[in-house]
């Protein structure tokens, strides 16, 4: 056994991880919500080949394996050490979540599920306020399984059952390049006969994209009235005449086709539909997916009928369910009280920060940052805060002290969750000296241990 001692951190790989390793099979992929599993990888130094090819998948790995120098491992100008060593910025974390009154750990994307689990634990240990980031798409999938449910699949049986498959405001044939061949109209199927011609590909769309190209149908619906779309079709499915007048703004082709879908979707076998971001309107809120989930209901009188929201790379699915089946509630919960509380309405980050009632923030996964408003930004670069990414991913530019971590499925193993809640074991395929993201938070809690201690001996501790 080798042990390598890395700035403060210990790491133990058996000689033959620290070789290269030339291939690996059935590998599971984290750059997109699909997930696949089926690569086979050829890995020489940070070149690999994937089959079956996946440019996205390919870039991924390729970024991440590209490590960052040593001296780009750990930044901050305030650790008053060139170049700054992990020990210093490990005890700038600590000390700032213990000497702030009211903590934020905020993002918590790109992280496994016992990453997720180790910043839950560390949240509720310093009583602090974690939170996810809700984009408008998420948020209206939250509301509406918890006023309405969502009739969901797994990939697997839309792969077996589904004759009928809906893209609606979505381009996976961009964002998921192989999620058409694996889990969709493309693959092959167990019980339904005749493969890709036994199928039918929907795409409903405001614009052009790849994926209402390669449709057996593509319907074009404006911006701003997809909603209005959703209730014709669930009038036309449940067999009632529409006055066209009520639909102005929808185009006479667009009532036609989608008076043709209803009655396809009546005699499927089964059918899918699969949501993103443009399937909702400036002014309706969640209304659209809520009526996409009543549709899903009412089609159950005919068929097996389906709705899932397609995920991308960076989603919080695996801090959803952490957070869930821990506290239960999935975001925006304040642990400031010693025990769990879930008002998303006041306790959001973004409010938080611009409520200027947080002083400090532990940023976990820089993109969210990205996310917030301008103003609350700003803000948020006034008070002390440590971004942690893995390798590959960028820093949020304004964080104080910035740490880069092994990334996960490519240097350290653990599980995560493909876009159906479904929890895949991702493998590490190369060896890194860069810590792993539930190292560092073994290390911050065991900090706030000493620094605790040092509180109650002298009733004094701040982040110098």
């Amino acid at each position: 056994m080798v042990v390598t001692w890395f700035r403060g951190l210990s790491h133990e790989f058996s000689l033959q991880s620290l070789m290269a390793i030339p291939s690996e099979t059935d590998l599971p992929c984290p750059a997109c919500g699909s997930l696949c599993d089926d690569f086979s990888a050829s890995i020489h130094g940070t070149q690999v080949t994937l089959e079956p090819d996946c440019q996205l998948a390919v870039e991924h790995f390729r970024r991440a394996m590209a490590e960052p120098l040593a001296a780009d491992f750990v930044q901050g100008e305030m650790l008053g050490q060139t170049p700054p060593s992990l020990e210093s910025a490990l005890d700038f974390a600590s000390k700032m979540l213990v000497s702030g009154k009211r903590p934020l750990i905020y993002g918590l994307g790109h992280l496994t599920t016992e990453d997720a689990r180790a910043a839950v634990a560390l949240a509720e240990f310093v009583r602090g306020v974690v939170d996810t980031p809700h984009l408008p798409i998420h948020k209206a999938a939250a509301e509406s399984l918890q006023t309405v449910g969502l009739s969901t699949a797994s990939l697997g049986e839309v792969r077996h059952y589904c004759d009928l498959v809906i893209y609606w405001g979505c381009d996976p044939v961009t964002e998921m390049p192989r999620h058409l061949a694996r889990y969709s109209v493309e693959a092959p199927s167990r019980f339904l006969a005749g493969g890709r011609p036994g199928k039918f590909l929907v795409a409903i769309d405001s614009q052009s994209t790849k994926t209402t190209a390669a449709a057996d149908l593509a319907i074009q619906v404006p911006a701003g009235h997809q909603h209005r779309a959703i209730l014709a079709l669930r009038m036309l499915a449940a067999g009632r005449e529409i006055d066209a007048r009520s639909l102005a703004p929808l185009p006479p082709e667009t009532i036609a086709q989608l008076r043709g879908l209803a009655e396809r979707m009546r005699n499927c076998k089964a059918c899918v539909v699969f949501f993103g971001e443009r399937i909702l309107d400036n002014s309706s809120g969640s209304e659209p997916v809520q009526s996409l989930a009543h549709l899903a209901r009412e089609m159950h009188r005919y068929t097996r009928f389906y709705a899932r929201r397609m995920r991308g790379a960076s989603d919080i699915l695996a801090a959803d369910q952490v957070l869930t089946w821990q506290t239960g509630y999935s975001r925006a919960i304040d642990f400031g009280a010693g025990f769990p509380q879930y008002e998303p309405s006041d306790h959001s980050a973004a409010k938080l920060i611009e409520r200027e009632e947080v002083d400090c923030c532990l940023l976990l996964d820089s993109s969210a940052a990205l996310a917030l408003p301008p103003q609350v930004q700003d803000k948020l670069q006034s008070i002390p805060t440590v971004a942690i990414d893995p390798a590959g991913r960028p820093h949020w530019p304004q964080a104080w002290v910035k740490i880069t971590t092994a990334a996960p499925g490519v240097h350290v193993g653990g599980s995560a969750y493909r876009m159906d809640e479904i929890a895949i074991p991702l493998r590490a395929i190369a060896p890194s000296t860069l810590p792993s993201m539930h190292q560092l938070f073994e290390q911050i809690s065991s900090r706030i241990r000493t620094h605790r201690a040092g509180i109650d001996a002298t009733g004094k501790c701040t982040v110098e």
